[in-house]
């Protein structure tokens, strides 16, 4: 007897999901016709994604070729998908068991065997449940699967094998939320060395892509619950190249063998940190010795002043946030005795002049470094038309007007980014201040501060200014409507 759950085929006798091949056009096979299709198999869990994901790679051949949705894919490419068609109709003998624990479960532990992969058509990851009874009798079923076709734009096989780790803990996450048998830890699996030494690291920092799938992989998994395996007894490699029917091994309905057995003859663990190498192209090659260095578990630096910028919208609460910062520092070095009035003059130009160190350094390293070694800064440099030297560790403007009736800071004013976040923060200072144009605001800032390319900075900074676009707004004028028929009329005096 069959019947329907949620729209899965179920075998009611068996207790088994199963599928069946609907009826589907095989002539004049459109980009419309190929993704209905597609759409036509209902597979929430993944079961026989294996066999789908060959039918998503086509399509996106199609689509890669910038095919109408409605014009007819080429011979070639109409050949393979009708192939795929041809093997459907083999899928309804597949069985898939309902019940993933085994019969005598009670007093069972379980556990979830999480396994990736990628390739350069598809990244993936599937899901297995490994029971052991009181009799210590290893029972594994498939749980879930999900895979995605890889982007038409090109992407490194290091980064789909990522991605495809992301998935694997996305799917941790949801089988545990949905599960309600208890479940020991998780363990993850991949044959990329190059994927688990990105989660394993930390020590080295990596650019943006890396970084924040290594940070969503290690805010619900640890490092040792990953784990390398071969490609041969990884079943996710078969996610990742697709079969047919005929061509379905064993494995992924029950998978790898070694699951099967204890964790004693599970595959040997390696020390995997030793695959990343400075040359990677996911390694930042940047990363300059800074003197407070925060590092969370992805390995991902960030310095605690970035975090301080970032926070505030005002240079002048920064600067008191940074001197709280600094007078707490002496007081547990046993400097200064604890003291809550207010910050002083001088704490507040230390903490200037710490936030505005560390942000040249990061900016202008290789001319600080140049500077400080009494070379000249290179003609390539943004810079080296100021003639930048170095005043008390800060980088300053030089030029000729060391004998003018001007204050210090006016004669050597601070360089400083156009695109950094406090050249933002203090420009807002000095526009909030009065509110005028965009000639006042670069003088103010020019008694203390060269932005370079300050000017524009100035203009983005006015526009975005809710309070100008008040006072300086143009009023609104009403549109006239359409004239009256008589005056549209053609002779005549107008009267």
């Amino acid at each position: 007897m069959h019947s329907k759950v949620l729209g899965i085929n179920w075998d009611v006798e068996n207790d088994c999901f199963f599928f069946v091949s609907k009826g589907v056009q095989t002539q004049n096979v459109t980009r419309r016709v190929m993704l209905s299709q597609l759409a036509s198999t209902y597979d929430p869990l993944g079961l026989i994604l294996p066999i789908i994901i060959p039918a998503k790679i086509l399509f996106q051949e199609a689509t890669r070729l910038k095919i109408s949705w409605d014009e007819s894919i080429p011979i070639s490419l109409c050949q393979k998908w009708l192939k795929w068609i041809a093997s459907l109709y083999e899928i309804s003998r597949l069985r898939f068991p309902r019940c993933v624990l085994p019969l005598e479960s009670n007093g069972c532990t379980s556990e979830l065997h999480h396994f990736c992969d990628a390739s350069e058509v598809a990244f993936d990851a599937c899901t297995y449940i490994r029971t052991i009874n009181q009799d210590g009798k290893v029972h594994v079923a498939l749980l879930a699967s999900k895979a995605r076709v890889a982007p038409i734009k090109g992407v490194t096989i290091p980064r789909l094998e990522i991605s495809a780790a992301v998935e694997a803990a996305k799917l941790d996450v949801v089988v545990r939320r949905e599960l309600d048998i208890p479940l020991l830890k998780s363990n993850f699996w991949s044959d990329s060395t190059v994927a688990l030494a990105y989660i394993q690291n930390e020590t080295r920092r990596f650019k943006t892509f890396a970084a924040n799938r290594v940070t969503v992989i290690r805010q619900v998994s640890e490092a040792n619950q990953w784990h390398h395996v071969s490609g041969e007894e990884n079943p996710a490699d078969i996610l990742s190249r697709g079969c047919f029917v005929d061509n379905l091994p064993v494995s992924w309905f029950n998978g790898p063998p070694f699951l099967s057995n204890y964790k004693c003859a599970w595959p040997a663990q390696d020390d995997l940190v030793g695959h990343l190498q400075d040359e990677n192209p996911e390694v930042r090659r940047d990363v300059h010795p800074t003197s407070i260095v925060q590092t969370c578990q992805s390995g991902v630096t960030q310095h605690p002043i970035d975090t301080v910028i970032e926070h505030y919208s005002s240079f002048y609460r920064l600067k008191k946030a940074v001197g709280w910062w600094l007078r707490l520092i002496q007081f547990l070095k046993k400097t200064k005795i604890p003291q809550s009035s207010p910050l002083e003059i001088h704490e507040l130009k230390h903490a200037e002049n710490l936030i505005v160190k560390h942000v040249q350094r990061r900016a202008y390293f290789h001319e600080t470094k140049n500077i400080e070694a009494g070379k000249t800064v290179l003609k390539s440099s943004s810079l080296y038309k100021l003639s930048p030297i170095l005043i008390d560790g800060l980088l300053v403007v030089g030029g000729r007007l060391n004998h003018a009736a001007l204050n210090g800071q006016a004669i050597n004013p601070v360089i400083l980014p156009h695109n950094h976040r406090l050249s933002t923060l203090i420009v807002h200072d000095c526009h909030n201040s009065s509110h005028v144009g965009v000639e006042l605001t670069p003088s103010q800032v020019l008694k203390k501060f060269w932005i370079i390319r300050g000017r524009k900075l100035v203009k983005r900074v006015k526009m975005d200014c809710m309070v100008c676009k008040r006072l300086y707004g143009a009023p609104m004028n009403q549109r006239m409507s359409d004239l009256p028929p008589e005056r549209c009329e053609p002779g005549g005096a107008c009267l």
